[in-house]
């Protein structure tokens, strides 16, 4: 099982389950060789894992039993730091300068719906700050280029099968919601320029992800994957444009079946004849096979 993506510079870095199904981090080149195991912590897995921006760390929410809380760990393996307390902390997310890691706490330890908020602390585990407070979920923080703003998962709207896109500044300021879609959106990656946002989208009460891409102001959505009953999921928008191996999506005779495999796929994105992109997500499981918090 993959449990999330992240592209940076020319590796990537996934959770993965082995013959246990319990995911633990690896990374691998862009290219999908050359995959090495960094975490085997007896008793922990790791999931929702995010670079550091100048590549050297990485941050990953881990958990023991149903415990869990945001870790930081050098790039090979080596130095694992506990950052946030737990009980329930997950999905991190590197602030721009590197300084800081944006994550979601459960409210109530346990419950997988209504009980998310987005948290921002130091990446050295201090000045911890609540930036959200809903009655729903609020989740899958993901900082602008800049710094400025951040761009979440909410069901603040009033329904918690049907998250949309939201945004705020980066100290919790001008909530502000950016889609309102009869669909359910989430997973939110801003462009390196900070123009577009790329985002998952499925019906309504499913896991039946496909990747789409709009405008940073909420317009213009486009689709960018068509993979009818798999979950496309964890789009991560590379800031880097060089010359690596674009893996296509797979047949649907050929996708990851229900029993196990999850193939990383890169989708380029190309407007007026320019290369304008390249985003790393997961193909997964078939749909149906849902996972809590996911």
């Amino acid at each position: 099982m993959v449990a999330a993506v992240v592209a940076r510079r020319e590796e990537a870095a996934i959770c993965r389950g082995g013959a246990s199904d319990t995911p633990h981090l690896y990374v691998m080149d862009a290219d999908g060789s050359n995959r090495r195991q960094l975490t085997d912590a007896p008793g922990f897995s790791e999931e929702y894992a995010d670079w550091s921006p100048d590549g050297t760390k990485i941050a990953v929410g881990r958990s023991h039993g149903r415990d869990s809380s945001i870790w930081v760990i050098n790039a090979d393996g080596s130095n694992p730091v506990r950052v946030t307390s737990g009980p329930q902390d997950q999905r991190a997310c590197w602030s721009p300068d590197g300084g800081q890691i944006a994550f979601a706490r459960a409210r109530t330890p346990g419950l997988s719906i209504g009980h998310w908020r987005i948290f921002v602390i130091r990446a050295d585990g201090t000045n911890e700050r609540r930036l959200t407070e809903s009655d729903m979920d609020d989740m899958s923080a993901a900082w602008s280029p800049d710094g400025s703003r951040i761009a979440y998962e909410s069901t603040g709207g009033g329904n918690s099968w049907r998250g949309q896109i939201w945004v705020m500044n980066a100290d919790g300021s001008n909530q502000t919601q950016l889609t309102r879609s009869e669909f359910r959106l989430g997973w939110p990656s801003w462009s390196p320029d900070g123009k577009r946002i790329v985002f998952t989208r499925a019906p309504y009460n499913t896991w039946d992800n496909d990747i789409w891409v709009m405008e940073a102001d909420g317009t213009n959505h486009i689709q960018l994957t068509n993979t009818p009953g798999i979950p496309d999921s964890f789009p991560d928008w590379s800031p880097f444009l060089g010359q690596r191996v674009v893996v296509p999506p797979p047949r649907p005779e050929q996708a990851p079946s229900e029993s196990g495999s999850s193939w990383l796929v890169v989708v380029v994105i190309i407007q007026g004849g320019l290369l304008i992109g390249l985003v790393a997500y997961i193909i997964g499981r078939r749909a149906g096979s849902r996972r809590a918090g996911s």
